[in-house]
C-alpha cells in the first residue's frame, strides 16, 4: 500500500521544510503526488457578503486591500513551497491557493488526500499563529488521517519504531488502516493497550490477538504491550511509554470532543498534541 496523494500545509512558518520532508518520507511510491495548500485566511462567507455589498453600491476598500495582501502572502508561501519541494527531489507536486479561512479551507482540501501533514502549534511563532485545534479539527471534519509534527522536531526518519494506541474502538481501527503504508515500510509495530487502574479490557480484541493476526497478513510484526495507568491523563501515559520505548511515531484515534468540552476537561488527543515530542498520526 502507499499514499497516492499527500497534502502539505503551506505557510510562512519555519516548520514548512519539515512538513515537506515528512511528506517525502511518507511516500513509498515515486508517483505519490504532493499538494501544497496555502489558505488566505479570509472566510468564503465573508467574501460572499462583500460581493453582496458591492452589488448594493457599497464598497469596503480596507477589506479589499486586506484580501489582496493575504492573497499575495499565500502566493509567496507557495513559491517557497515549490522551491523546497524541488530541493527535496519531489517530482510530482502542485501548488494550490485556497481563498478561505484555515480550518474550513484545509479540512475541505484534506478530504481529497490520503494524508495531510500539519505541525503542532508553536508558541514561539505568534506571527504565523494557527488555530490551536487545527490538527484535531482537520482530522474530524475531513474524515482523513492527519500526520502532526512536533514544532521542535528534526525529522531524520519516519515510523522506524512506531507505536499504536489500541483500545478496539472504531477510531483506533481507522487509524490502523490509515497508517498501513507507514507500518508496512517499518515492518513492525508496538501495540499499546492502557487500562485505568486494575480494570480489565471490556472488548475481547483489546488484548490484541485479532489485530496481531491482521498485521501478520501485512507482514508486520506486532508486539502487544498491556499496561495500567493509575492516575492522570491517558494522553500523558501514552507519551510516557513512547519516550521509554524510543518510539518515533504514535498512531491513535482522534475522538473529536467539541472545543468547549476540550477546554473544560481536556482529553487524550488534547494532551498528546500539546505535549508531543514525536510525530503523531491521528484518525477519526
Amino acid at each position: 500500500m502507499s499514499y497516492k496523494t499527500i497534502l502539505v500545509h503551506v505557510d510562512h512558518s519555519r516548520h514548512m521544510v519539515q512538513r515537506v520532508r515528512a511528506a517525502s518520507l511518507a511516500r513509498n511510491n515515486v508517483n505519490t503526488h504532493i499538494v501544497g495548500v496555502a489558505v488566505t485566511g479570509i472566510s468564503r462567507h465573508l467574501r460572499l457578503s462583500e460581493r453582496v455589498r458591492e452589488q448594493g453600491g457599497q464598497s469596503t476598500d480596507a477589506l479589499q486591500e486586506e484580501v489582496s495582501r493575504l492573497h499575495k502572502s499565500a502566493e509567496s508561501a507557495l513559491a517557497c513551497f515549490e522551491e523546497t519541494a524541488r530541493a527535496a527531489g519531489l517530482h510530482s507536486f502542485e501548488c494550490r491557493l485556497v481563498a478561505d479561512e484555515e480550518l474550513g479551507g484545509l479540512s475541505l482540501q484534506a478530504q481529497y488526500s490520503d494524508l495531510t501533514v500539519l505541525t503542532q502549534l508553536d508558541p514561539d511563532e505568534p506571527a504565523n499563529a494557527m488555530a490551536d485545534d487545527l490538527p484535531e479539527y482537520v482530522a474530524v471534519y475531513s474524515g482523513r488521517p492527519v500526520l502532526v509534527l512536533p514544532y521542535g522536531y528534526e525529522l531524520a526518519a519516519l515510523a522506524a519504531n512506531p507505536c499504536l494506541a489500541w483500545d478496539g474502538s472504531i477510531e483506533a481501527t481507522r487509524a490502523v488502516h490509515h497508517a498501513l503504508p507507514l507500518l508496512e515500510q517499518a515492518g513492525k509495530v508496538d501495540i499499546l493497550n492502557l487500562c485505568h487502574g486494575r480494570k480489565q479490557p471490556e472488548k475481547n480484541d483489546v488484548a490484541g490477538a485479532d489485530i496481531v493476526r491482521y498485521f501478520a497478513h501485512h507482514e508486520i510484526e506486532a508486539n502487544v504491550i498491556q499496561d495500567h495507568y493509575m492516575h492522570g491523563d491517558i494522553g500523558a501515559a501514552l507519551l510516557a511509554y513512547c519516550n521509554t520505548a524510543h518510539s518515533d511515531l504514535l498512531i491513535m484515534g482522534c475522538y473529536g470532543h467539541s472545543r468547549f468540552q476540550e477546554m473544560l476537561r481536556g482529553g487524550a488527543t488534547h494532551t498528546v498534541l500539546e505535549k508531543m515530542t514525536i510525530p503523531v498520526l491521528l484518525a477519526h
